[in-house]
């Protein structure tokens, strides 16, 4: 019976795995927003013009990789006050996972510091560039980068405020290619491919998103079959019982399937499970509700 059930296990898999190359719900890679983070007081305060050109930096760089970055402001109209100042970096993750339209997978999170010290004879202006990645939807961090020139730049003592911030500006405006080039390589490395264990096939979506799954009046041997075909779905990472009740349980899952892809396979597992049932799901939890069988 435990081989008739494997068997059947593998088929549903394969056409799991065959249905994710569906042009309807393709992998198309991860959003990315870029967001500037001045919670520290020493830092470019994010209404200054410095700010502008560092995160016009940075989102060239990630577009000519390929990558597709959305903007802070018109995605999260409703959802984040993006004019606010002096902002902390769970505000702005908080803000990043409200956003639907579309989901954002990924965050880049940027600080610019830069001063300016008169001398004997001239004006020494530092300027430096902090960055990091963070997955939105379970809060890990990727990687984090800083860069700065390795020799101050110098201006004439009567450089007023204009003048600092134009020098400063230009610099910060060049690291921000360098930190873009970084963080670029960042993302690439947590996207590589990955191979399909049952089909051979090599992925390059490899972000791994975390979802929150909930089952309700499921029977403990239907979780039992259930917990089966969640370790299977192509992309599975890995997964947490959060909550086991009876006709009730939450998971903590990991995988590098896209929400569509999950949904479907939710779906599919349904049928191959043979009850009916209702698939929900907003922002990064899915409710799959088990409902009673039609009379007659």
């Amino acid at each position: 019976m435990r081989l008739l059930f494997a068997h059947a296990l593998i088929a549903t898999l394969l056409l799991l795995s065959a249905c994710a190359g569906h042009p309807a719900v393709a992998a198309e890679g991860p959003v990315v927003m870029v967001a500037g983070i001045d919670r520290d007081p020493d830092s470019v305060v994010r209404t200054n013009r410095i700010n502008q050109r560092v995160e016009d930096g940075l989102v060239r760089q990630l577009r000519d990789r390929g990558y597709r970055v959305v903007d802070e402001t018109a995605v999260s109209l409703g959802t984040l006050e993006t004019g606010r100042s002096r902002r902390d970096e769970g505000e702005v993750i908080g803000g990043a996972r409200a956003v639907t339209t579309p989901p954002v997978d990924l965050l880049v999170l940027y600080t610019i510091y830069a001063n300016a010290e008169s001398g004997n004879y001239a004006k020494v202006i530092r300027t430096r560039v902090t960055g990091r990645i963070v997955n939105v939807s379970s809060g890990e961090r990727l990687g984090a980068f800083e860069t700065a020139f390795p020799k101050p730049r110098h201006a004439p003592l009567g450089c007023g405020r204009d003048c600092i911030l134009e020098i400063a500006g230009h610099q910060a405006e060049i690291l921000s290619r360098d930190l873009g080039s970084i963080l670029s390589a960042y993302i690439e490395s947590a996207i590589q491919g990955q191979t399909d264990n049952l089909t051979g096939i090599t992925e390059k979506q490899g972000l791994v998103r975390s979802y929150s799954l909930a089952f309700e009046q499921f029977s403990t041997a239907e979780i039992t079959r259930i917990e089966e075909y969640l370790v299977a779905f192509s992309g599975y990472r890995t997964y947490r019982p959060v909550r086991v009740m009876q006709l009730h349980a939450e998971y903590w899952y990991e995988t590098t399937a896209e929400a569509a892809r999950m949904n479907r396979n939710l779906r599919k597992m349904l049928d191959y499970l043979g009850v009916q049932g209702r698939v929900a799901f907003t922002g990064d939890s899915f409710v799959v509700r088990k409902l009673p069988k039609s009379a007659g």
